[in-house]
């Protein structure tokens, strides 16, 4: 039996394993398993065909092949009265500047998560802080810090028997970040983002309910003729 291939013609969706073969009459090998990677992609309707035919390495011609129609929806988020909030500072080059994160929610919760990116390799983000923060009785508060990617991801999770979150507004954490010495004046964005494989901007009530919080960006202004 030739070997056999499979292709999509979406990143979004991959055949795994994407090659194989079976002996004629023989029983069907393993079974090919789609994987899904959405995070980036808008609410709508996406369309995306698998081909698989005959590995032609050797060949001049394909001699036979089937296509298999995968049609994905990706719902929009329900929307939240909650809210995330990234406060803006003006920061000398070369400084330690805190940048604060701020929440809001009408609910009480059992978890959050968010994933925050900025966009500027000048920032060197040293720690985060949960000092004054409303979570930070909390003993799941998980924290992973990632320059090279220049991301960080947030999260917390009640353990029974410690009481739900209550509805409230406050402080989340701060992100203390160091300037690079030598950064232009520039704009530092810190907004949000996927981090694989699960990590987003999420609030989860004690129903296991999911929560998407509106967001506002926070900002780093560079003031490179400060001292």
């Amino acid at each position: 039996e030739p070997n056999r291939i499979a292709e999509s013609n979406q990143p979004w969706v991959s055949p795994n394993p994407n090659s194989g073969a079976v002996d004629a009459g023989a029983a069907p090998g393993s079974l090919i398993t789609l994987e899904f990677s959405t995070a980036s992609l808008a609410p709508g309707a996406y369309v995306a065909n698998i081909v698989v035919k005959e590995d032609t390495f050797a060949k001049s011609a394909v001699i036979d092949s089937a296509v298999i129609i995968v049609y994905l929806t990706i719902a929009p988020k329900p929307e939240s009265n909650d809210s995330v909030w990234v406060d803006n500072v003006v920061a000398c080059k070369g400084a330690s500047v805190p940048v604060a994160i701020s929440f809001k929610n009408d609910e009480e919760l059992a978890g959050m998560s968010a994933g925050l990116f900025w966009n500027s390799t000048a920032a060197n983000l040293d720690s985060v802080s949960y000092i004054g923060s409303r979570i930070a009785a909390y003993g799941a508060i998980p924290t992973t810090i990632n320059n090279g990617n220049q991301t960080v991801a947030l999260g917390m999770l009640r353990i029974p028997p410690e009481p739900l979150l209550p509805v409230g507004s406050g402080l989340w954490a701060t992100l203390w970040f160091t300037l690079d010495a030598n950064a232009d004046c520039h704009l530092i964005t810190i907004d949000t983002t996927f981090i694989p494989p699960g990590v987003e901007l999420l609030f989860s009530d004690a129903s296991a309910n999911s929560i998407y919080p509106k967001y506002e960006n926070g900002l780093i202004d560079v003031d490179c003729e400060c001292t």
